[in-house]
């Protein structure tokens, strides 16, 4: 042996070793020195009505985004009986022609069947979403994460008021066929929100069977106050797409039906909703559909978007200046949510509306809504039904005085704190003590009209509630208009002007959520949850 020759330890001539030029391993693959952290941190599966999300914490973008196509809703071997059930599954089955949980495919029979029939379609309806959950699912784990199932937890955003037998259908699939450790709950507008960089804001979801405004302060969602049913309309992309159908069935008279997947394309590629600003010039668009080729004038494309969004009604009706109450337009929808919710909600998420969910990408859509809530609330303003209206009846000549002089004493300080708030530099010592003095005659002034309250001729609102708002409400001012001067002159936006925010979406804000490690609104583990289901529960925690 050559002495030069280097050697092992043994003596022996060190073995030939080829270097690697592979593809650099993911950060998220199993290597022993990351194993013990990779295993705690969750994915995040977004799952909804037409596709499907799916990726790693810490990440920009999901991994992959899967539609619910004809791969998934057929199986290996099923065959068609009859040419017209092999039309339907084509019509049905193609790229999210039809939605997983489809209500109205599940209650298709009607309402004149019995209770037992329509729970016996409502349970068969469960059956084919776990099927497809569960097929969607398992092609993400195997062909993009290529991760075990069972050591990873799963972060899942949950759109508001979901509805609680599909969520148990969702976390018994998850559970059952892939044994998940446990499953976090998190709202999906607050993660719209934190996506944007927010803790506030105003989260307008455009999906696919409906449209849901939800406000979200300080990183909660905001409930109740009707925002349940002022806050959702059915405007949504399954109503534009029935729109199109309209739109292009006059230039096809030979034809009586047209494939989804067609509309669904001219629909992405030609959908869009006129700018303020018009052009004389207006081609003619051609456009391939049904095996051939139709003219279209350019300013004619955006008629379905616009009636689908922003016309007075959807429907047939004789009076279409009145809609039913689940078919709003996007603006007032915006409206109706904004004017129900607390005044400092309100104040911060005006200025902070984003828009999610598939209707988001049409062109101009967004600037068009906030434009026209402008307009509303320049229109009416913030009140909800009109000013505030006093009964009217036979008061006590002694309640009457004791109300006009009070209402003199609080418009006398009001005007007080007015001039004070000119002069910054006056005094406010005599601006207390007037304030002390109308307080004490309002307490003394209460004992006379307690009569005319039991007797049901009082005001809606007590004067001394009414006195300390005004001057709250004048101090409020005040500080702001001293204080605020240099934040508002920075920032050139005022407080409560209406405006839009970009978002990067909820599975983003899940991404940045799960890499901070912030716990979820619910945390639900896999044992007690199959132990509640198996006992005839939901599994769901109490007032979910």
């Amino acid at each position: 042996m050559d002495p030069k020759t280097p050697t092992t330890y043994r003596g022996l001539p060190p073995s030939l070793r080829t270097p690697s030029f592979g593809l650099p391993t993911s950060p998220h693959r199993y290597t022993p020195s990351s194993s013990l952290h990779n295993h705690e941190e969750p994915l995040i599966f977004e799952i909804g009505s037409r596709i499907l999300r799916a990726g790693f914490t810490n990440e920009p973008a999901p991994r992959c985004t899967l539609a619910w196509s004809e791969t998934l809703w057929r199986r290996v071997g099923d065959r068609f009986t009859s040419a017209s059930e092999e039309a339907e599954a084509k019509k049905w089955g193609r790229k999210g022609g039809r939605a997983v949980w489809d209500t109205g495919f599940a209650l298709r029979g009607g309402e004149d069947d019995i209770d037992g029939e329509r729970e016996g379609r409502v349970r068969q309806m469960m059956g084919l979403v776990e099927d497809l959950v569960e097929r969607g699912i398992r092609v993400a784990y195997n062909k993009h994460l290529i991760i075990d199932s069972k050591q990873r937890r799963i972060l899942l955003p949950v759109p508001p008021l979901f509805p609680t037998r599909l969520l148990t259908t969702l976390l018994a699939t998850i559970f059952t066929h892939f044994q998940a450790p446990s499953i976090t709950l998190l709202s999906s507008p607050v993660l719209a929100v934190v996506a944007s960089g927010l803790r506030s804001g105003l989260v307008i979801d455009i999906g696919f069977h409906e449209t849901i405004v939800t406000p979200v302060y300080e990183l909660r969602a905001v409930e109740g106050r009707g925002l349940g049913v002022h806050g959702r309309s059915r405007r949504s992309i399954s109503v534009l797409r029935e729109a199109w159908i309209k739109f292009l069935l006059p230039y096809l008279p030979d034809v009586t039906s047209l494939d989804f997947d067609e509309v669904e394309e001219i629909m992405e590629r030609l959908g869009h909703i006129s700018s303020a600003s018009e052009h004389s010039y207006d081609p003619d668009i051609s456009i391939p559909v049904a095996g051939r080729t139709i003219k279209v004038p350019f300013s004619r494309l955006a008629e379905p978007a616009e009636k689908t969004f922003f016309a007075a009604t959807t429907t047939q009706s004789d009076t279409p200046e009145y809609g039913d109450d689940d078919d709003t337009p996007l603006p007032r929808l915006l409206y109706n949510a904004l004017i129900r919710c607390p005044v400092d909600v309100r104040a911060t998420a005006v200025s902070r509306i984003m828009f999610v969910g598939g209707g988001a990408r049409i062109p101009g859509l967004q600037a068009r809504v906030l434009r026209e809530l402008e307009g509303i609330v320049e229109e009416r303003g913030w009140q909800l039904g009109g000013r505030r209206r006093v009964r009217r009846g036979s008061v006590a000549t002694r309640k009457g005085s004791v109300v006009a002089e009070r209402k003199g004493s609080v418009v006398s300080v009001k005007k007080e704190l007015e001039v004070r708030e000119a002069a910054p530099g006056r005094e406010e010592e005599e601006g207390e003590e007037k304030l002390e003095e109308v307080l004490e005659d309002v307490k003394e002034g209460s004992e006379g009209s307690e009569e005319a309250e039991d007797s049901g001729e009082a005001e809606d609102m007590p004067v001394e509630e009414t006195a300390r708002e005004m001057v709250r409400s004048v101090s409020a001012r005040s500080e702001a208009t001293h204080e605020g001067d240099d934040s508002a002159s920075r920032s050139g936006k005022k407080e409560g002007e209406v405006r839009g925010v970009r978002t990067l979406g909820v599975w983003a804000g899940g991404s940045l959520v799960a890499g901070l490690k912030v716990r979820g609104k619910v945390e639900i583990e896999k044992d007690k949850f199959l132990s509640q289901v198996a006992n005839g529960g939901t599994g769901l925690p109490a007032g979910w």
